[in-house]
Parts: C-alpha cells; sequence; structure tokens
C-alpha cells in the first residue's frame, strides 16, 4: 500500500476552500484496494467528526475488466450496504476501455454490465466519452454535486475507445510512452492544443507550469534514485535509534480497575440480560471465585481495561460467529450492550460488527481503517470456514511488501484459529492454515536478535499464544505500541470456550508483560533433563498430558515459543542454557511442511550450530491434507514420545 501526497501540489483548488487530495495506490489488484480505502475514508471521516460524509470523499477509479471479476463486484455490494463498513457514498469512475464506439454492439454490452453494477449500488450511472474532455470535467462536476447532496454512489462510465486513444493514456507511464513512441498525439497533448487556439490559456502560462511540473518531477525521482541499499537489508533511516530504544510495555491491570470491570461481567440482573448471557454470567462468577481465567475473561478484561484507558476497540467478524461474551444481549428488545457501559465515568467506544461481507473485503477494511485510527485496536477475527488460500491471499494482498516505501502504518490484529472448518460429505474436516506460508511474508534483518529492536524493524507480528493472559496482553500491547505493525494471532478453535488452559488474576495484574517465550515452569535447571521439546500454541498440552502419562516430567521439558516472529533469539538461547546436555526437539500439529518448521530450523540450527542436536515431530503425511480432528491423535502423541525415548 502506498500513499501519494505529492500530486495535489499540482492541482489548483478554488481560493477561500482548505481541501486536500489523498491518493491511494497498491501494488494488488482493486480487489484489496476498495476495502482498504473506504477504511480510510471512515477513519478520516471520524477524525474530522464528518459522521455524515460530506467532507471526506472516496473516489474510486478502476478498469471496467476488473468489474468482470465476480469477487471485485461482491465486495463493492456488500461493503457498500453495510452500514459498518459504508462511507456515505463513493464515486466510481469506471474506465471502459472494451468499446470501440458508440455504435458497436461491443459498447452496449460493455455498458450494460456497468448498469446492472449501478443497480445493485442502487446508484445513478453517467457515460461519458473520455476524449471529450470538457464532457468529462462537466460530468465530474455533476458527480460531484450529487454526492455532496444526497450522500450515494454515483457511477461514471469513462468510455475510451480503443481505436482513437491507447488505454494506456490513462496512466502518466503511459503518456510518456507515447510521447516516446510518437505514433500519435496523446489526449493531454491535444487538448492543451485546443486550449491553446482557443486562447482559453496563454504559451507563456502553459510553458510556465509545464517548467513547473517537469522540475518536480525531476527533484522527485533524483530523490528517489539517489537512495541505494543492499538487497535483502533493511535501510539505515528506519533501524532504531539505540539511544531511543523501544521498551517492552507493561500491560498488567490495576486491580481495582479488574475489580470493577468483574463485578460488572457477572452481576447483571436475570430480567436485564438474555437467557444466553446470563448463563455466561453465571460461568464467569464460578470462575473468577476460583481465581481461574479463560480466554473469554481475558479477551474481555483486555478490551474493557483499553476502554478504561480512553481507547477504542472494533471487531470485526462473521455474523455466523457469534458469541454472547463480548456484547450482553438484552432480553427484552434484543439490543445489546458492553457489559462495562456504566462502569467507568469516561469509556472509550466498542464496536463489534457483524456481518456477512466477505472476509477479504472486511479484513481490507480494518486495514485501512487502522492505518488512520490509531487510538483505536482493530480486530478481524477470521471466520473458521475461511479457506487457507483465502488466507493467504489477504496476508499476500495486504502485507506482502515489494519496498520498504511501501509499508503504511498499519495496526490491524488478525485472529485466526489454528485449524479452518470444511464439509466433507456432511463431515466436518479440517485445514491446517498453513502458517509456514503466512511466515514466508515476514521480512526481517538477519543481524538483529535484539526483540525490541526487530519490533522495530519487522512488517507484521506472528504469534500463537498458550494462555489466556498471554492472549490478554498481546493485544493490550498491540493497542498500546508507538510503531504500529500488523498482528497475526493464532488461537484455538473456538478459543472461548477453550478448556484446557486458565489463568490466574496474578497473571494479568501489576508489572506483568506479553511472554514471547515461556521455558518449562515445573522444571529447574537440571543436568538430568534428556530432550527439550520446543513448540508452539496449544498442542504444549497435549504434550504435557502426554509427558505426565510416561513419568517423563524429569528427562523432558516442554517450551513454548509464543511470538513466532519476530523470533525470540534471546529468550530461546538463555532458556537452553538450562539444559545443556539435551537434545533439542520441535513439535508442531501440522505436518512437516505445513507448520513453522521450515521457518524454525533455520532460526534453531544458527542458535545450537550442531545440526545432529535438532529433530523434528509431527502429524502423520496426509492424502488429502485434511485432518479429522483438532489435535494430535493418541496414537501420534504415543509414536512421538517412542521417538524421543528410543533416541535417549
Amino acid at each position: 500500500m502506498n500513499e501519494v501526497k505529492i500530486c495535489s501540489d499540482f492541482i489548483e483548488t478554488p481560493k477561500k476552500r482548505n481541501s486536500s487530495l489523498n491518493f491511494l495506490g497498491s501494488p494488488s489488484s482493486p480487489l484489496a484496494i476498495y476495502p482498504e480505502l473506504l477504511g480510510k475514508t471512515r477513519g478520516i471521516q471520524q477524525i474530522e467528526n464528518d459522521h455524515s460524509g460530506k467532507m471526506v470523499w472516496p473516489i474510486f477509479c478502476y478498469p471496467l475488466a476488473e468489474l468482470n471479476s465476480k469477487e471485485v463486484f461482491t465486495n463493492i455490494i456488500k461493503l457498500a450496504k453495510n452500514p459498518n463498513y459504508s462511507a456515505n457514498g463513493v464515486v466510481h469512475v469506471i474506465i471502459n476501455n472494451e468499446a470501440e464506439d458508440f455504435c458497436n454492439p461491443q459498447i452496449e454490452s460493455s455498458c450494460k454490465l456497468v448498469k446492472i453494477f449501478a443497480e445493485y449500488l442502487n446508484a445513478p450511472v453517467i457515460h461519458v466519452k473520455a476524449d471529450d474532455v470538457d464532457s468529462v470535467i462537466y460530468v465530474m462536476n455533476l458527480a460531484a454535486e450529487y454526492r455532496a447532496n444526497h450522500l450515494r454512489d454515483i457511477v461514471i462510465d469513462l468510455i475510451t475507445p480503443t481505436s482513437v486513444y491507447s488505454p494506456k493514456n490513462v496512466a502518466l507511464a503511459g503518456l510518456i510512452r507515447e510521447l516516446l513512441i510518437g505514433d500519435k498525439y496523446p489526449l493531454i497533448s491535444s487538448y492543451i492544443r485546443e486550449l491553446s487556439d482557443s486562447k482559453v490559456i496563454s504559451k507563456g502560462i502553459l510553458e510556465e507550469q509545464k517548467d513547473v511540473y517537469l522540475k518536480k518531477l525531476t527533484r522527485l525521482h533524483s530523490a528517489r534514485t539517489s537512495q541505494q541499499y543492499p538487497p535483502f537489508m533493511i535501510k539505515k533511516k528506519n533501524l532504531v535509534n539505540l539511544e531511543k530504544r523501544y521498551k517492552e510495555p507493561l500491560t498488567g491491570a490495576s486491580p481495582v480497575v479488574v475489580q470493577k470491570i468483574t463485578q460488572a461481567m457477572t452481576t447483571s440482573s436475570r430480567d436485564c440480560v438474555s437467557t444466553e448471557s446470563y448463563e455466561l454470567q453465571v460461568k464467569r462468577h464460578d470462575l473468577l471465585v476460583n481465581n481461574m481465567l479463560d480466554w473469554d475473561i481475558c479477551e474481555t478484561l483486555a478490551y474493557t481495561t483499553l476502554m478504561q484507558e480512553g481507547k477504542n476497540v472494533r471487531i470485526s467478524q462473521n455474523s455466523r460467529d457469534q458469541h454472547p461474551g463480548l456484547n450482553f444481549l438484552n432480553g427484552e428488545n434484543g439490543n445489546s450492550l458492553h457489559p462495562a457501559i456504566g462502569t467507568f465515568p469516561i469509556l472509550g467506544e466498542f464496536k463489534l460488527c457483524r456481518s456477512d461481507v466477505p472476509p477479504f473485503a472486511t479484513a481490507g477494511f480494518e486495514t485501512g481503517y487502522s492505518s488512520i485510527m490509531t487510538n483505536t485496536l482493530n480486530i478481524w477475527e477470521a471466520p473458521v470456514t475461511l479457506e487457507p488460500s483465502q488466507l493467504h491471499s489477504i496476508i499476500s494482498h495486504y502485507f506482502t511488501l515489494e519496498s520498504e516505501e511501501d509499508l503504511a502504518s498499519t495496526g490491524v490484529t488478525l485472529i485466526v484459529p489454528n485449524y479452518l472448518q470444511a464439509s466433507d460429505n456432511g463431515t466436518k474436516k479440517y485445514y491446517s492454515c498453513q502458517p509456514q506460508r503466512i511466515l514466508e511474508a515476514c521480512e526481517e534483518c538477519e543481524m538483529i536478535t535484539s526483540m525490541n529492536d526487530q519490533l522495530q524493524n519487522c512488517n507484521i507480528i506472528v504469534a500463537n499464544v498458550s494462555t489466556p493472559a498471554n492472549f490478554y496482553h498481546i493485544l493490550k500491547r498491540q493497542a498500546r505500541c508507538l510503531k504500529q505493525r500488523p498482528l497475526l494471532c493464532f488461537v484455538p478453535n473456538d478459543h472461548r470456550n477453550f478448556s484446557p488452559s486458565f489463568s490466574s488474576l496474578e497473571d494479568i495484574l501489576g508489572d506483568t508483560s506479553f511472554q514471547s517465550y515461556i521455558g518449562d515452569p515445573d522444571i529447574a535447571s537440571n543436568s538430568s533433563v534428556q530432550h527439550v521439546i520446543l513448540c508452539s500454541g496449544k498442542v504444549y498440552y497435549d504434550l504435557k498430558n502426554e509427558r505426565a502419562l510416561r513419568n517423563f516430567q524429569n528427562k523432558v521439558a516442554i517450551s513454548r515459543i509464543e511470538q513466532i516472529f519476530p523470533f525470540p533469539y534471546n529468550n530461546i538461547i538463555q532458556d537452553l542454557e538450562r539444559f545443556p546436555q539435551a537434545k533439542v526437539w520441535w513439535v508442531q500439529e501440522e505436518e512437516c511442511g505445513e507448520g513453522c518448521w521450515n521457518y524454525i530450523e533455520l532460526r534453531l540450527f544458527g542458535i545450537l550450530g550442531d545440526e545432529a542436536s535438532l529433530k523434528f515431530a509431527g502429524r502423520h503425511k496426509r492424502t488429502n491434507g485434511k485432518y479429522t480432528n483438532l489435535k494430535l491423535s493418541d496414537e501420534e502423541l504415543r509414536y512421538i514420545f517412542d521417538m524421543i525415548s528410543d533416541s535417549s
């Protein structure tokens, strides 16, 4: 994603009007640009208190060929019709370069598609020939007036006959190419000559404006090309100044604040909330009495403590993935409300957006929105029915960067279940999210091993947390980071009801913070430990149970890498020094090529230096890539520990 503001210098705005023009471009397709455009527009509207959308407008330009894509068509329609994601009207400029002339049947077909698109948007459509510049200017003014007065979408069909002008003339690069080729005059040259011949503009003013334009382009080009950087290296200007080193924020909460929040979460009258919400209150009360915090409680505490600090929380989730914990439902009118409303005099805004808008579109919207609203924790929850290819497409479109200049400051948080669900002849099957594909999009400098410096110089943070408390801390850290970076956090399926793991209040109070690496808490430094298992996520609990069944507590240590990227080098080195004679294993729930093994292997080899001391264990190879359950089977666990026992 690339924001370009230099073009506004060449646009003369009417006097006595304070206006600005921002350009949003992307190395990807309009499929990704449009949701980001709406998100950024909605964010700027919030900052400007322009809730009606009269001051901030989105203008979307794209070729007609993109409209033939079912995904682009659906995303635009769904976003426009949902009030949680709309921007109160978009000016659509469709570059229709598929027609020869108005008498050709081909133009009738292309215009029909534009008409159908406008009908879905419930928007008027205006057809205009692109080579008639005066008509184009008139139509643009008409569209601006319509958008200003009605706050609705409007479609402009900009027809560019290929027999007269090449479609490349729409772009500046194409314009220059036409000038160099010289086989025809570009549209802008023809229009300038027409204005000059008609005495609308003098040749002196024309030459003066051309000189100013070319000088600015030359200066900008020289500034860009003068910066030479070695390939695959992070640019020096983006490296952290050690004197101003970023410090890991303490994200623990005040006991008084937590007490007020937990009381509000558990004491609403049964008559005020729905039966489902009341049952959840009873469950929360029973857990809190025993000092047990599950994922649902910790997530609610993270959001509410941030709101108590004045920050806003916005969550996008699929309408089928509803959970009563985020908002309580009123038993009488069915309206939803946050349980902490009225608990504190000042409370940030909580927005829960449940819709059937395609996940790709909502992820793009939240990405754009978070780049503007830095005081908001933007959460995008991946639906469990999402396909792995769709998840990888989201990552590659929004967070895979060709250059450091394309890196926009966005703090969106993507919460993704470990397994994605598919239906196979009525039977539930599961796909791995294939973290290895996601880690390929991560950019790092191998010379930097300090966690603080890595966090400042990465393009995305990837975590797979195993405890409710760590989930609480990573959400709060993401909201408090001064330098925004996207966060992709893997969680157990249906994590709000994930029962094997609980935390205590002491884990989230006071001077506590996120732990990127958790060593085995049950084993002290012991030379009798023969094996150290490194893992990530909920597989830890399966390994721990199997270890207890075999009575291997004194032989096998199990440690967790909670933050996969940036990689916690120093934490791992410090922990492995406790067991100098132990062999190191990496265990994952996925097959060898689907989990984090390829990424982890290179980094652990760099730490250990001895290839023979590192081994892999995981699921058996599947023929169709689908799993029948959400965890390692008993047979697979026995096989893993049999390998460990045989290698002693």
